[in-house]
C-alpha cells in the first residue's frame, strides 16, 4: 500500500510539474507570436516610392529589425505568413516583402515558391521593386513554371536598383530581368509574346526587350507586330533595336514601308531605333534603307546613318557569320559537349573566345546553346554573367545565320 502511495504521489507531483511547464509554454508562445505579429505590423503600408534617401535608411533599419524577429521564430513565422498573406489584398509592400522572408525560411522549397507566386500577382511591383526582384530570381533560379506569371510582374517595372551578395555592382532591371526571367530561357517566349498585347507601355516595353536577350526566333513575328504599329513609341523603338539583333531579313522592308506611310510623323527616337536595329545586323542586305535615313532632315538621325553604313562596309562583320561552323566536326562534338555540361551543371568552362565557339558550332545548335545560357543564369553572379556574355554573342551569330538562311533574299 505505501509503495502504491508512493507511486501516486510521484505521478501527482509529476502532472503538477508538467501543468506548471505547460502553462509556462502556452504563455511563452503567445509572447512570441505576438513579437511576431508586432513584426508583421512594422512591414505594413510602406511605399518606397515616396522615400527620401534618409527615410530609406530609416525604413531599412525597421525592416531589418522586423525581419530578426520573424527569422527568429522561425517555426511561428512560417504558420502565420500564410494566414496573414491569404487575407491580405491592397496592402503590396507586405505582400512582396513577406513573400520573399517566407521564400528565405523555406529555402525556396517548391511549397513555398507556389504559395508566394499567388501572394505576389496581388501585389504592384512598384511599390518595392528590389523586394519583388529578390523574391523573383529565387523563383527564376529554380525555373520554377507555375511561379512564371508571378516573376514576369517585373516587367511592370521602370527602374530597379537592388543588389546581391554575389554581384559586386548594383542590379538594374536589365540585369534583373536577366538573372530572374533569363533563367526560363526560351521557354518564357510565348509569356513574352503575351505580355507584347498588355494594355500597358511599359510592360510592352520590356516584353520586346527581353527577346533581345533571349534570342528566340519565334518571337520575330510578334515582334514585328510592334514595331509596325503599337501606339507606345518605347516599345515600336525596343523593337527596331530587337529585329536587328535577332537579324529579321524583314527589316529593312519594314522600316521602309514604315517610312513611306508616315514619312512626317515617324518621331526622331524611332527613327534612331531603326538606325540602332539595321547597325545589329552583321550583315546588310539592302543598303537602301540605310542610304533614305542619311538623307532624314534631321541632323542626328542622318549622322547615325552616315556611321552605320560606314560600319556596314567593314568586311570583318561579314566574316563573323561566315566563320560559323568553320572548325571540324571533332570541335563541335567537344562544343556541344561543354553546352550540354553547362545546360546540367550551369557552369559553362571554355577558355577560348565568343568567336571560337561559333566557329565550333551551326545554327542548328542554336536551340542547346539557348539552353546552356539559361542554365548558367541561374547563379545570378559576376562569373554567371562573364560566361553568359560569350555564349550570348555566339549565340547573337546563331540566330542571324539562321534567319538569313530561313527567309533566303527576303527583304
Amino acid at each position: 500500500m505505501a509503495a502504491r502511495t508512493r507511486s501516486l504521489s510521484r505521478w501527482l507531483i509529476l502532472a503538477s510539474l508538467l501543468s506548471v511547464l505547460g502553462g509556462q509554454a502556452l504563455a511563452t508562445n503567445e509572447r512570441d507570436l505576438a513579437k511576431v505579429n508586432s513584426a508583421i505590423d512594422n512591414l505594413r503600408g510602406h511605399d518606397s516610392r515616396t522615400l527620401t534617401t534618409q527615410s530609406s535608411e530609416g525604413l531599412d533599419e525597421k525592416l531589418d529589425k522586423a525581419w530578426d524577429i520573424l527569422s527568429k521564430y522561425t517555426s511561428i513565422s512560417k504558420k502565420r505568413i500564410p494566414e496573414v498573406l491569404s487575407e491580405e489584398r491592397s496592402d503590396s509592400f507586405l505582400l512582396i516583402d513577406l513573400s520573399y522572408l517566407y521564400l528565405v525560411l523555406n529555402e525556396g522549397s517548391d511549397s513555398s515558391m507556389a504559395l508566394a507566386s499567388t501572394w505576389l500577382l496581388r501585389a504592384d511591383p512598384g511599390y518595392y521593386p528590389n523586394g519583388y526582384f529578390y523574391a523573383a530570381s529565387v523563383m527564376g533560379s529554380k525555373r520554377c513554371r507555375s511561379c512564371l506569371p508571378a516573376v514576369l510582374g517585373l516587367l511592370r517595372l521602370d527602374r530597379l536598383s537592388a543588389s546581391i551578395p554575389e554581384h559586386a555592382s548594383l542590379v538594374d532591371l536589365d540585369m534583373g530581368f536577366l538573372f530572374a526571367i533569363g533563367p526560363y530561357g526560351t521557354s518564357a517566349t510565348h509569356a513574352l509574346v503575351m505580355a507584347m498585347q498588355d494594355s500597358s507601355c511599359t510592360v510592352r516595353k520590356n516584353a520586346v526587350r527581353l527577346t533581345r536577350a533571349l534570342l528566340d526566333p519565334g518571337a520575330v513575328s510578334a515582334v514585328r507586330a510592334v514595331a509596325s504599329g503599337d501606339t507606345c513609341l518605347e516599345a515600336r523603338n525596343e523593337a527596331w533595336t530587337a529585329l536587328g539583333i535577332l537579324g529579321d531579313v524583314q527589316l529593312g522592308g519594314l522600316i521602309q514601308r514604315r517610312l513611306a506611310s508616315e514619312a512626317q510623323q515617324v518621331p526622331k527616337e524611332e527613327k534612331l531605333a531603326m538606325v540602332s536595329g539595321l547597325e545589329a545586323l552583321y550583315q546588310l542586305p539592302d543598303k537602301s534603307v540605310a542610304e533614305r535615313l542619311v538623307q532624314d532632315p534631321e541632323p542626328e538621325v542622318s549622322a547615325a546613318a552616315t556611321k552605320m553604313i560606314k560600319g556596314a562596309g567593314d568586311p570583318n562583320a561579314g566574316k563573323l557569320l561566315e566563320n560559323v561552323g568553320s572548325k571540324s566536326s571533332t570541335e563541335r562534338s567537344r562544343a556541344l559537349g561543354l553546352l550540354k555540361d553547362a545546360i546540367r551543371t550551369g557552369t559553362f568552362e571554355f577558355k577560348g573566345t565568343a568567336f571560337d565557339l561559333e566557329a565550333m558550332l551551326t545554327e542548328a545548335d542554336l536551340i542547346s546553346l539557348n539552353e546552356a545560357r539559361a542554365s548558367v543564369l541561374r547563379r545570378a553572379s559576376d562569373e554567371c554573367l562573364y560566361e553568359w556574355k560569350k555564349l550570348h554573342l555566339a549565340g547573337s551569330l546563331l540566330v542571324q545565320l539562321q534567319s538569313a538562311n530561313r527567309a533566303p533574299g527576303t527583304q
